[in-house]
């Protein structure tokens, strides 16, 4: 089982007392990337516990047990710790106290590498366990830290690796309001590592994959694909997938924003890479009423070309209000028909380019400034 068949790549192992610093955790490793499970979030209320974690570490390549004096004395641990072994997973205990082993578990973990957390906060420790998962583990399910350049047949598209971090969205001073889709609020969001593509899906990538081209504004390969709804765009990632064996995806609506932002890179800016919305967008007020071939305009600090401009872009997101507490790694709506569409176009003012805009689209329509790009 690949990384991309996988529901999971970590199993943590505690107990109901730690759970506090389990949750911190549990954060901190989704930032890099890895995906967890955690018992108290992840067993659906009323279902069987049981079965759920026999699945969850078969799922997994990696466990950390993390130890202190209630775990150690827990037989759910030690069942855990001892099915963690059968299936071959990756084991890191992780101690949060000085407590020595209960026999029933030293015998399982004396010859692996633990690491102790104690005297001081654990949570200073986070940084240590990440880099003695990451020469270990993070090889063998495809985690790469640098920007990927694929090719589906002869078609060649850039993805742009983006960091992970926490950012405000919601609200940009001077940019709310119900017609810019922005409410006066803010909401902190963590992501995780992701890739996103550093331009639109062109005209081109999309022949190549699905054998024609619906786009109203034709004769350069090199313009986005547009009068494509989000179906379509489940449908081509499909095959996408099916081409190049990845896991091709929409960005969530955080994803698509924390980039336009510049992502850990970002200055501020009210549009995608410029507090001057022409110099990084096709907007109503230059595009002679049309799309324009991708990457003419400037680039954002990571590298990003139109997001701001050109056409909407489709995200996975189903449309809905923000949360008003934080969130780690959202996705959108829990409800509702609509889906996100981020960016502003060449049929729009600018000001609905801006980075905190938000639209929304039936998805099943069809228009000639929409169109979307790729995350992984």
């Amino acid at each position: 089982m690949n990384q991309n068949e996988r529901k999971y790549d970590v199993f943590i192992s505690y107990s109901s007392n730690d759970q506090k610093l389990v949750e911190t955790l549990c954060n901190y490793l989704e930032t890099k990337k890895l995906r967890c499970f955690v018992a108290y979030r992840d067993v659906p209320k009323g279902k069987d516990w049981g079965s759920y974690i026999v699945t969850a570490i078969a799922d997994c390549k990696l466990f950390i047990y993390v130890h202190s004096q209630s775990a150690n004395k827990s037989e759910e641990t030690t069942r855990e710790i001892n099915l963690a072994f059968k299936k071959r997973c990756v084991v890191i205990p992780f101690r949060i106290d000085s407590s020595e082993y209960i026999s029933a578990k030293e015998y399982r973990l004396a010859n692996v590498n633990w690491l102790d957390a104690f005297p001081d906060d654990p949570s200073n420790y986070f940084e240590v366990l990440y880099k003695m998962i990451k020469p270990n583990f993070l090889d063998r399910i495809g985690i790469e830290d640098k920007d990927i350049l694929f090719k589906c047949r002869n078609v060649e598209f850039k993805m742009i690796k983006v960091l992970g971090g926490t950012f405000r969205r919601g609200e940009t001073s001077g940019l709310f309001g119900r017609f810019l889709g922005v409410k006066k609020s803010e909401q902190f969001v963590t992501l995780a590592d992701y890739y996103i593509g550093q331009t639109e899906v062109t005209q081109e990538l999309w022949e190549v994959v699905m054998g024609s081209n619906p786009s109203r504004f034709i004769g350069n390969n090199k313009h986005p694909v547009e009068k494509v709804s989000w179906n379509d765009c489940q449908e081509f990632i499909k095959k996408l997938n099916e081409l190049t064996g990845k896991q091709f995806r929409l960005p969530t609506e955080a994803e698509w924003e924390f980039a336009a932002r510049g992502g850990n890179k970002s200055k501020g800016y009210k549009y995608s890479g410029s507090n001057d919305a022409s110099s990084v967008a096709w907007h109503k007020n230059n595009s002679g009423n049309k799309t324009h071939p991708v990457a003419l305009k400037q680039a954002n600090e990571l590298g990003l070309y139109d997001m701001s401009g050109n056409v909407w872009e489709w995200c996975q997101d189903l449309y809905g209000d923000y949360s008003s507490t934080p969130q780690t790694n959202p996705k959108g709506a829990s409800d509702g028909v609509d889906h996100v569409i981020r960016g502003g176009s060449w049929y729009y003012e600018a000001k609905l380019a801006r980075v905190s805009s938000r639209n929304d689209s039936s998805p099943i329509n069809r228009f000639s400034d929409i169109g979307f790009r790729l995350a992984l």
